[in-house]
């Protein structure tokens, strides 16, 4: 796959697709707006290049382009984004086993209803500080590297 950097390996970069950054500043809401607003531009942005992929799964999506896809409607249906008056921009097409064989998605910036809603920096974790600290911490131990930096992943 030419053109994109998959880091360390195929499932990292999935959860790096599919889980855009938030933080305990954000709501529900704001990680739903977050979720389309960059990943929907991201995946069509990038579509050739992911289209000449394999499937991680092959019976959610024929390639990686559709997989991907499949799994932001998937994650928009179950985090009940919906109910932050937004739309879901995916739309996909499925063989009869339910697995993706072309998406499209909509890449119309979206605005939540209530997407100002979270905390203000204070509480648990000491600020935006404390609270990137932690996600790192919990990347690191995603990717089954414990404490250990590593530019590949932006230094986390």
């Amino acid at each position: 796959m030419s053109g994109l950097t998959i880091p360390l390996n195929q499932w990292s970069f999935v959860g790096l697709v599919i889980s855009p950054a938030n933080d305990r500043f954000d709501s529900p809401a704001n990680y739903c707006q977050n979720m389309i607003n960059i990943q929907g531009p991201f995946l069509m942005a990038n579509q050739a290049t992911l289209a000449g992929g394999p499937s991680p799964v092959p019976a959610v999506g024929n390639n990686l382009f559709t997989f991907l896809a499949n799994r932001l409607l998937q994650s928009f249906d179950n985090l009940g984004c919906k109910n932050f008056g937004l739309t879901n921009p995916v739309q996909v097409v499925a063989d009869g086993n339910g697995a993706a064989t072309s998406a499209t998605i909509n890449t119309t910036p979206q605005q939540a209803t209530g997407a100002n809603g979270g905390g203000n920096g204070g509480g648990n974790g000491g600020g935006r500080q404390g609270n990137q600290q932690s996600w790192q911490q919990i990347w690191r131990q995603f990717l089954g590297r414990g404490g250990q930096d590593n530019q590949q992943d932006g230094g986390m």
